[in-house]
């Protein structure tokens, strides 16, 4: 138990030096009397007086904060710090708390603003060891290239707006899943799941979908199926009826002939034409009504093959997610094969 307090008394006490020296060597280098005083630094100009002392006593609260490992509260008073003096050894002492915090994306903006003005802002072993953590850093973030040709369209990484089309953007993220995704008002959402590498660049194009552009047909071809074999069966339905009508003339001719005594083998041939013809009404209703239930049984499965699909998109050897999307919502599901 002695030996960790000790520990932690010997960290706090190296983290104080290294802190405590960096005001020390900051006032050196911006002291009046100095020699770099007569020509001012680029992040000396305009800064008044006052507000470098404003800014000094946040930066030094800063540090004591950072020294009690309390790396929230010190990167609020190095935020506070930077509105009245943008110094780049403030950017330097942030980006070593947001890597501490592991908001790995805010410490590589912090290194490059830190770096902005080269060494001369900073003295060279401290400037050796920000290189050094923004290769650490590296390794921790990503890059996304995303493009979207169609205008308005709305382009999200992880919920946060990032463009609206038509453009290209390149957006900074720490390793690891990220979603993006692209919707318009009247258009089929389109989500787009990574999953990446420290280091690693990725870039892909996205549009939302019209609706037709994701159905096997036209929408209106399944339902024109469907009205064909309709239509069919009205056909078949006024070909039945045209069947039984003449029947029933060529049923009233043969009575009124049998009671007028004519003989059965001697039956009109008029009789025999009406017969036929009902024969053949009753036939072609026959074909119609099937071929009216083929037209709308192939309508109706049309209908239900041409609901919006889903697109497998392979994210790396062995995994692939498959989103659903549909009209209403978009989901996704992931699968494994080993």
């Amino acid at each position: 138990m002695i030996t960790n307090k000790h520990k932690i008394l010997t960290r706090r006490i190296l983290i104080a030096i290294f802190i405590c020296a960096m005001p020390a060597a900051s006032s050196a280098q911006d002291s009046p009397g100095s020699v770099e005083a007569a020509k001012p630094m680029p992040w000396e100009v305009g800064v008044t007086e006052d507000e470098r002392r404003r800014a000094k006593i946040l930066f030094e609260h800063g540090n004591n904060k950072f020294t009690d490992l309390r790396y929230q509260d010190a990167l609020a008073d190095y935020a506070e710090a930077l509105k009245y003096w943008d110094h780049p050894r403030i950017h330097y002492q942030m980006t070593l708390a947001f890597f501490a915090t592991g908001q790995y994306v805010s410490a590589y903006e912090s290194s490059h603003r830190a770096l902005r003005h080269g060494a001369e802002a900073l003295d060279e072993k401290h400037h050796q060891t920000l290189l050094q953590k923004q290769q650490a850093i590296r390794a921790r973030i990503a890059w996304i290239e995303v493009s979207c040709p169609m205008p308005g369209a709305v382009v999200t990484v992880d919920g946060e707006v990032i463009l609206v089309g038509p453009g290209r953007h390149e957006h900074l993220v720490t390793a690891g899943d990220h979603e993006v995704v692209a919707r318009k008002a009247g258009y089929i959402t389109v989500a787009t799941p990574l999953v990446l590498r420290g280091g690693e660049h990725r870039s892909l194009t996205l549009k939302p979908r019209a609706i037709d552009e994701a159905r096997r047909w036209k929408s209106w071809l399944p339902w024109l199926v469907v009205g064909t074999g309709v239509g069919l069966s009205l056909g078949g339905t006024a070909t039945l009826w045209k069947s039984q009508v003449t029947d029933r003339q060529a049923q009233n001719l043969f009575n009124n002939l049998y009671n007028a005594g004519v003989k059965l083998e001697d039956v009109d041939p008029r009789v025999r034409r009406l017969e036929s013809k009902a024969r053949s009404y009753s036939y072609a209703s026959i074909s119609l009504f099937t071929a009216g239930t083929l037209f709308m049984a192939a309508g109706a499965a049309m209908v239900w093959m041409n609901q919006p699909e889903t697109r497998r998109i392979e994210l790396a050897d062995g995994m692939a997610v498959v989103p659903w999307i549909s009209n209403r919502s978009v989901s996704v599901s992931t699968s494994l094969n080993f």
